[in-house]
């Protein structure tokens, strides 16, 4: 197992963030479904600029850029946007010990804000 996965040199990594929707497709026979009706469910209604309105979840996901090796990963309401998602994510590689400083962190434009450039440059991430 140590040959798949060497550990790390004294070098830093390149890790790529996103989002992508989870369309769980409840809706089957065309019936009206309120966001009332969705209070006490794990999933919500959200929306997405290719898949218009759904009812679903939100998977996020931390890979590492040379081998797209799987590092970790977030599930998420639908409707939860991109930028507060960025430090629980963040939370999650740190707590596997996966991020350490000088790491460069790659990310669309749906998760900036100023808060997350703060965090990242508190941790001493570089975030692209």
């Amino acid at each position: 197992m140590n040959d798949l996965c060497p550990k790390r040199k004294n070098g830093s990594r390149d890790i790529i963030i996103d989002s992508t929707d989870i369309n769980l497709n409840l809706n089957w026979h065309a019936k009206k479904i309120t966001k009332e009706s969705l209070k006490n469910k794990e999933y919500k209604w959200g929306h997405s600029t290719h898949r218009g309105f759904f009812i679903g979840m939100k998977l996020t996901l931390a890979l590492d850029s040379q081998t797209l090796k799987p590092l970790a990963f977030l599930i998420n309401e639908a409707n939860v946007a991109e930028p507060k998602i960025y430090p629980e994510i963040l939370k999650e590689l740190k707590r596997k010990r996966i991020i350490k400083a000088g790491d460069v962190i790659y990310a669309d434009r749906g998760y900036y804000s100023y808060e997350n450039y703060v965090i990242s440059v508190r941790k001493t991430t570089l975030y692209l």
